[in-house]
Order: C-alpha cells, then structure tokens, then sequence
C-alpha cells in the first residue's frame, strides 16, 4: 500500500475510534464518570484515557446541546449526538475500507464472479 494511502487509513481509523468513543458519552446524555464507562473498556484497562476523552468531549457538550435548542431538538439530547457521532464513526471507517480496497486500481472489497 502507499505510503499516502497508508496514512490517509490510519487518519480515517483514528477517527472512526474518536466518533466511536464518543457514543458511550453521548448515550448517557453527554454526562459520563467513571462508574459509567462501559464494561469492555474497563477490561482493556482503558478507564482512564476514555475518562480523559470523555472530558475532552464535555467541552463542547454546551455547544451541542445550544444548537440543539435552537432547532427545538426535544427529548434526551445525547440521542441526537449519539446519532451524529455513528454517522461520522460510520462514514469515516467506510472511507478507511474505501482506500484499503483501491490498492493496486483493483476492487478488493467486492468478490470476483465466477463466469
């Protein structure tokens, strides 16, 4: 693979894991502690990076939620960043397929047919 393709992957996967990480903070309605952090991390002893990310994400949670005001968003609005940050998770980890599989000018995504 090349070397630009090579990064262009890891910049799209990092991105997907940020988005990723991002619902667990959202889905508890962009308020997350540590007692709320998901069993899976707490057993990769990733506690403390995702309560740091958790943070980094509190920072804009004033900003989310004041535009979803703004738009009359009702209900729970860590729904509607839920939904945002699977989208963005979703679209940047089909980029990431989309590079890996252009290797070469051949599809490698998509099986061959049998004639």
């Amino acid at each position: 693979m090349g070397s630009i393709r090579a990064v262009l992957v890891v910049i799209f996967a990092l991105g997907c894991v940020y988005f990723t990480m991002a619902m667990p903070w959202a889905e508890h309605n962009m308020t997350a502690t540590k007692e709320t952090v998901p069993h899976t991390i707490k057993l990769l002893y990733l506690t403390d990076p995702t309560i740091k990310l958790f943070d980094l994400y509190a920072a804009q949670k004033e900003k989310h939620e004041q535009e979803l005001k703004n738009k009359n968003a009702e209900g729970n609005l860590g729904e509607y960043v839920y939904a945002l940050a699977m989208a963005a998770a979703m679209t940047l980890a089909a980029l990431a397929i989309m590079v890996v599989g252009s290797e070469d000018e051949v599809e490698k995504t998509v099986l061959p047919s049998k004639n």
